[in-house]
């Protein structure tokens, strides 16, 4: 993969972790610091599954599949 590529791979993946904890946001209200650092690590198959499960979750630890503490 040439750094172009890479580049481009990189903006889609910081604009898909943008756009999911805006939406967390606005149905939680709060994104918790446990949350911020899973969505700082994620790879594009956990933003895929995370944006697929906000418009069902209600809870956020729902969206991340984690059990509430």
């Amino acid at each position: 993969m040439g750094l172009t590529q890479m580049a481009r791979e990189e903006g889609r993946q910081e604009g898909g972790i943008l756009i999911l904890r805006r939406l967390l946001g606005i149905k939680f209200k709060t994104v918790p610091e446990w949350a911020e650092e899973l969505l700082k690590n994620a790879v594009p198959s956990d933003l895929e599954q995370w944006s697929d499960r906000i418009l069902t979750a209600n809870t956020i630890e729902e969206v991340f599949g984690r059990q509430r503490r």
